[in-house]
């Protein structure tokens, strides 16, 4: 009978952990189509994920090969890379209406300004942002988030097509979505609008295109008298 029993409780033991594995790999899923269909929406482009790696154990996840594609007027090339991002999730919040992620650090960024007469792709990416949500949308509180090693290309096609690349600086914010409902899409707003930002003033700042600063303050509605 003892045995029988610690043969019972060894299978019961097994069925759990294959569960388990199982649903890991479905929240990968879920979490990987969900950050694609809300960026898809939120930027009015492409958006994908190469992979998600959600650890039910501790609530530590990575997400990599997080790419926003150009919007159509523009190159083929992607407007944002990100090659990695670390997340510690507070799990027990997972099964709640606020999702809280404890921390956030991103990086391998690189931003692509690119310049098409007088469009400029990023500030269409900024613009595009379409931050309307469904009732049904999680709410999402991110604690701390730290962007590290990230570089912008600027690419102008006025006066002659050239190219050249700049660091951006780290960037840090704290309490996202504290102060609001935050949805993912908002969250991913929150996120990537400073580092639009840096990387255009890096763009027009920039040696490259010192000798169009006032037609680019035009641009983007940075003129000072």
């Amino acid at each position: 009978m003892k045995h029988k029993g610690l043969k019972t409780f060894a299978g019961f033991i097994i069925v759990l952990a294959a569960a388990f594995i199982v649903l890991s790999f479905t929240i990968d899923g879920i979490v990987k189509s969900a950050i694609e269909e809300d960026g898809r929406e939120l930027f009015q482009t492409a958006v994908e994920v190469s992979n998600v790696n959600i650890s039910m154990w501790n609530g530590t996840s990575e997400i990599y090969g997080f790419t926003v594609s150009n919007p159509d007027q523009f190159s083929d090339q992607p407007a944002i890379e990100l090659d990695e991002i670390q997340l510690k999730i507070d799990l027990a919040s997972m099964l709640s209406d606020t999702i809280l992620i404890e921390n956030i650090r991103i990086t391998g960024v690189r931003l692509l300004f690119e310049q098409q007469g007088f469009g400029i792709n990023l500030r269409s990416l900024n613009q595009n942002m379409d931050l309307s949500a469904d009732e049904d949308d999680a709410v999402v509180v991110i604690e701390n988030l730290l962007v590290e090693n990230a570089t912008v290309q600027v690419s102008s096609t006025i006066d002659r097509e050239r190219t050249v690349e700049a660091n951006i600086e780290n960037i840090e914010l704290e309490g996202i979505g504290r102060d609001g409902n935050n949805t993912l899409k908002q969250s991913m707003q929150q996120i990537l609008e400073p580092l639009i930002e840096r990387a255009i003033q890096e763009a027009v700042t920039g040696g490259l295109l010192q000798q169009l600063e006032n037609r680019f303050k035009e641009l983007l509605g940075g003129d000072e008298n």
